[in-house]
């Protein structure tokens, strides 16, 4: 019974109190400078049916998905190697992926090991940011 009186008085007071707040809201850029630069070493193995890949990466399996399609072989003939990683905000999760592709089709065409790391610079104009974006909100308050 006085559970009911209760939920009777609130909804009396939100109905007489209640308002609106409506904004709009502007994120400018953002830069974000990570611990270390994207890199990649691939290495074919038995005359290029099979490729070594050493990423550092945070989501391996769609790094080796992202590769399989670019030299157009199965996923199975790709084995990732990662060490620890971190300090990257996110960016080796799936910009990782650019890299290796990169890296695995140059392997691939040169049929010997190559390695690439972006410089500062690079890294920082290829993946470094995150871009501008408007929110508009709307609040109902009680």
């Amino acid at each position: 019974m006085l559970k009911d009186v209760r939920q009777k008085q609130a909804r009396k007071i939100n109905k007489t109190t209640a308002r609106n707040i409506e904004g709009h809201m502007t994120v400018p850029p953002q830069y974000h400078f990570h611990m270390e630069t994207q890199n990649c070493i691939v290495r074919p193995v038995d005359n290029c049916k099979e490729y070594d890949i050493y990423l550092g990466s945070q989501w391996q399996q769609w790094a080796q998905r992202a590769v399989a399609t670019v030299l157009g072989i199965k996923s199975s003939d790709i084995n990732m190697y990662n060490r620890r990683i971190g300090g990257a905000y996110g960016a080796k999760i799936t910009r990782a992926n650019m890299v290796a592709c990169a890296c695995a089709l140059a392997a691939a065409k040169v049929k010997r090991p190559v390695r690439l790391m972006l410089s500062l610079s690079d890294n920082m104009r290829m993946v470094g940011k995150r871009p501008a974006f408007d929110v508009m909100y709307s609040v109902r308050m009680f």
